[in-house]
């Protein structure tokens, strides 16, 4: 079978704390309804592809523990390929403790685990060159020995001719400026936000602009704004596509989500019009609902939201 789209590391499950709101002042403590749990990280993009239609599968390693059965089963579930999840017995599955406010405003705290510990000795390249796409994210760039297994996989895609689509994340500043360099370089749709461009921009010493980073290597850079919406940079010039203001309850995978519909459009060959505005959506709907992995947008949740808003794409959904 081949698949459409792979990734390469940040398998995380999240842990999500529900709170009234985040300590004031002096106060030492608060009430939570109680711990849930859901799949995140690389499974929030992973099944959104997935519920759109692509056939896409991950690299990278989980615990031999209940969080590690609980995020593979949960992608088989959702049909993502797993053949390529090594399970390090007897080691913890990566995780991420999310407190989350009744406002949406959420605080992360990572869970050190093993996808971390994937090699480009495990990565096996024929998976990758074998895809039609690449996702790279900047949360395995930045941490070893990780980041030289997606440093292979981005060589072989990019020596393969397979576009790679690359969200360098809130962490963009932690990956190493050479690293950072060769990853914009072989980049073929760059999706960020204005704070992760000022990371790169501070840490390879250039001007936050996207027109720089398409100097820099890139065909197309991807502005999210959020419920601004989003913009689209290439040499050619750019073009603003509108979001939508709706109620927000958790923006957890919200920029996955997106990024995942970005990435279908793409791949389908879709008008840049019809792509910005799904991607929109996707984000719109997301921050509707509370937590990720299995909770991000359905296939019929994204039809109804453009047909709840009086919304046409010329391709079919």
């Amino acid at each position: 079978m081949t698949l459409d789209m792979v990734a390469v590391g940040d398998s995380t499950v999240d842990v999500v704390v529900p709170l009234p709101r985040f300590l004031r002042g002096n106060e030492d403590s608060l009430h939570s309804t109680g711990l849930e749990r859901h799949m995140g990280g690389s499974s929030n993009y992973l099944i959104v592809a997935s519920r759109l239609g692509l056939r896409v599968g991950v690299a990278d390693a989980i615990g031999g523990d209940d969080l590690g059965a609980f995020y593979r089963a949960g992608l088989e579930a959702e049909g993502v390929d797993t053949s390529q999840l090594v399970v390090r017995e007897g080691g913890r599955t990566t995780g991420c403790l999310v407190l989350l406010t009744r406002r949406g405003r959420h605080a992360y705290v990572g869970l050190e685990g093993v996808s971390g510990t994937y090699t480009p000795e495990e990565l096996d390249e024929g998976y990758v060159s074998g895809a039609r796409s690449l996702l790279m994210s900047g949360y395995p760039l930045a941490e070893n020995p990780i980041a030289s297994a997606v440093v292979k996989a981005m060589r072989v895609a990019k020596g393969s001719g397979r576009p790679i689509f690359f969200d360098p994340s809130p962490v963009a500043d932690s990956i190493r400026p050479k690293l950072l360099r060769e990853a914009i370089a072989s980049t073929h749709t760059l999706i960020l936000n204005e704070r992760e461009m000022g990371l790169i921009a501070s840490t390879l010493k250039v001007k936050a602009n996207p027109d720089i980073l398409i100097e820099l290597g890139v065909e197309r850079v991807v502005l999210k704004r959020g419920a601004g919406g989003c913009t689209f940079h290439t040499s050619s010039g750019f073009v603003e596509y509108p979001g939508f203001k709706v109620r927000v309850v958790d923006t957890t995978g919200a920029g996955d989500s997106f990024d995942a519909a970005i990435i279908y459009g793409t791949l389908m060959g879709w008008r840049e019009e019809d792509i910005a505005t799904l991607a929109n959506v996707a984000g719109a709907v997301k921050v509707g609902k509370k937590g990720a992995g299995r909770n991000v947008p359905t296939r019929a949740e994204l039809v109804g939201f453009l047909e709840e808003k009086g919304l046409t794409l010329a391709a079919e959904l």
